[in-house]
């Protein structure tokens, strides 16, 4: 009987505090909690020094997107999930990269940074993860939805080059060199 008492409160006890956990990680930092999180971040990264601190670089990207997550519809979901998108692409997340920055694209469809968002995927698939042919598709809806933008000529430079190597880039600059002379 007493292994039975014994055995029941101590079943008990462990469910008490492991629920007062859970209630304490369920708790949600307010937009403005998070926002001054992220910024003490965005401030360590800026001030590291001369190589990228990556511990902090991919708490900052994960913070971002935490952010997106929790605060959908706040005003500063655009930001963080833009610069989540460019961080991504710098801390070797190319992946994560284009997917942040297409969902920035579809959700915010008239933020003035969406040209940039499409361009970058293009380039993100052609430097980072040599898929030539959807580089090709981003670099080819960016310039039907933005032919006037200032990332024009860099994406027809792109699209002309695309899937050549750097040896027949230097053949081609070479034979237009002799050409004007």
């Amino acid at each position: 009987m007493k292994k039975i008492l014994y055995s029941t409160a101590f079943v008990l006890v462990f469910c008490f505090c492991g629920s007062n956990k859970n209630e304490e990680n369920n708790k949600t930092e307010t937009p403005e909690q998070m926002l001054e999180f992220i910024s003490q971040l965005e401030t360590k990264l800026k001030g590291s020094s001369e190589s990228l601190d990556l511990v902090t670089a991919n708490a900052l990207a994960n913070n971002y997107i935490k952010f997106q997550k929790e605060f959908p519809q706040h005003e500063k979901t655009p930001y963080c999930l833009f610069e989540a998108a460019k961080l991504c692409m710098g801390i070797e997340r190319p992946m994560e990269s284009v997917e942040y920055f297409e969902k920035f694209a579809s959700q915010f469809p008239e933020n003035e940074r969406v040209p940039l968002a499409i361009f970058l995927q293009g380039f993100i698939f052609e430097n980072y993860l040599n898929d030539i042919e959807n580089a090709k598709r981003k670099y080819e809806e960016y310039l039907a939805k933005y032919p006037q933008h200032e990332m024009t000529k860099d994406a027809e430079m792109a699209l002309q080059n695309l899937g050549k190597s750097p040896e027949e880039l230097i053949r081609e600059f070479e034979a237009k060199e002799k050409e004007k002379i």
